[in-house]
């Protein structure tokens, strides 16, 4: 349970109902070290409640403990993509999700994966201080950049990139760059946390 626990840090963990035990279950194999059984038990628990990003994120680190590095891309994909369209969720969550979706990334040796959320995560976090830190922001660029020069449909990318660039005050190459994208996912507004 401490592990469990540990990993969400500041995340609130939904309470298992009564009739759904798979997320103790879960625990207690963490707390065994029983990994795969925890994976076992967190897909069972996703397959009851699959609006809970925060133990799809938790899923999608056990992967990747695991060395199961196409399942955790997905996991953590799907619990970004979650986190994205729920307005409740915090700034905080999304940086954490797009952070170890940066490792897998490199574990896949995907670089233009890696960019997109290293960039995504950097800018972020330059968007949590009242007045955003230029260097932050002018590193977040270089990153989302590199991502869409490696795939000019990648929508979230230069959904991003647009915003990184209306921080800096470059308005027209945010006009750009949002005219860039051919087809953003129903739902998703990333500037919404920005």
């Amino acid at each position: 349970i401490l592990l469990l626990i540990a990993w969400t840090g500041c995340i609130g963990l939904p309470r298992p109902t009564e009739d759904d035990h798979a997320l103790s279950r879960a625990a207690d194999c963490l707390d065994r070290e029983d990994t795969a059984g925890a994976v076992a038990h967190l897909g069972e628990h996703l397959d009851r409640h699959s609006d809970q990003p925060v133990i799809r994120a938790l899923l999608a680190a056990q992967y990747a403990s695991l060395g199961q590095w196409a399942d955790a891309a997905r996991e953590y994909d799907a619990a970004i993509e979650e986190l994205m369209e729920d307005p409740d969720s915090s700034r905080d969550q999304l940086i954490q999700c797009h952070t170890k979706r940066v490792k897998v990334a490199a574990e896949m040796d995907d670089e233009r994966v890696e960019a997109r959320h290293r960039g995504i995560a950097l800018l972020l976090i330059a968007g949590k201080f009242e007045t955003p830190d230029r260097a932050l922001l002018n590193e977040a660029l270089g990153h989302l950049k590199s991502a869409c020069d490696g795939d000019r449909n990648d929508a979230i990318a230069h959904l991003y990139l647009g915003d990184c660039l209306m921080k800096l005050g470059q308005c027209s190459a945010a006009r750009a760059a949002y005219a860039t994208r051919k087809h953003a996912p129903p739902g998703v507004v990333p500037s919404r946390l920005i």
